[in-house]
């Protein structure tokens, strides 16, 4: 089992506003761009709780607002005019697991070695886990 794991989740390198949750994303994003909440509901077709929720940061329960769901975060890339870059960025903010995911396949290591370092960070683990 390997035990040199020194990478860190990865970001964007010209990120630095270094953001932890896609509410901050996108208030970044909106801000810089000037759009507004009901921009954002018009030209991603996403409804008015669901950006709100983003915007809030809490889902209906008042829990942290969270999505891997590409169906939402591909429309709001496109509500908030991002470059390809920046998608990227964001679909690393919702899912920094992605930002192993290179490395892993570069340096060739097995599932189990993924897992450890996927594990390690707190991150969702691959596979079949059950087993």
């Amino acid at each position: 089992m390997r035990t040199d794991f020194s990478f860190q989740p990865k970001t964007n390198k010209n990120n630095e506003n270094n953001f932890y949750n896609i509410s901050d994303f996108v208030k970044y994003h909106m801000k810089i761009k000037g759009i507004k909440q009901s921009d954002l509901v018009k030209h991603s077709g996403l409804p008015k709780t669901t950006i709100s929720r983003i915007y809030r940061n809490s889902n209906d329960k008042g829990s942290t607002y969270y999505t891997k769901n590409v169906g939402t975060l591909m429309p709001l890339s496109i509500a908030l005019r991002l470059t390809p870059g920046e998608r990227d960025e964001m679909l690393l903010v919702a899912m920094p697991e992605l930002g192993y995911w290179n490395e892993f396949l570069e340096e060739e290591y097995d599932l189990s070695e993924c897992n450890e370092v996927l594990y390690d960070n707190g991150l969702p683990l691959i596979g079949n886990t059950t087993e």
